[in-house]
């Protein structure tokens, strides 16, 4: 029995690496573009990938969550879920909430804490 990584929220514009993250051993749920409630408590204490990261910071902030923004990364799902296992098993994305974590065009990562 595998025991799985992390629980990672994707927000449904982003269904193609639901497959490539389960394939790297995490625990995949998806939201809305414009969450319920009840997908919000989903998110308390786990991270969100989305390419809208302004429409949730403040919700960060609230429930206590992460997130990872690919606005500006590549849009190969098999190439942004490497780069999302390798930072996660660096230890970068398993900081305490909440964080902003964003992927540049060239992969890199940079992560910071959400200001209330």
């Amino acid at each position: 029995m595998h025991v799985k990584r992390g629980v990672l929220i994707l927000d449904e514009g982003l269904r193609a690496l639901e497959s490539p993250l389960k394939s790297r051993n995490f625990w995949v749920h998806m939201i809305a573009a414009v969450a319920t409630d009840q997908q919000m408590d989903l998110l308390t204490h786990r991270v969100l990938i989305t390419e809208h990261s302004k429409d949730f910071l403040e919700a960060a902030v609230i429930h206590e969550f992460g997130i990872i923004d690919t606005a500006q990364a590549t849009k190969e799902p098999e190439k942004l879920a490497d780069i999302i296992s390798s930072e996660w098993l660096a230890g970068s994305l398993r900081i305490r909430q909440p964080f902003i974590a964003r992927i540049s065009v060239d992969g890199s990562l940079t992560v910071r804490e959400i200001e209330d």
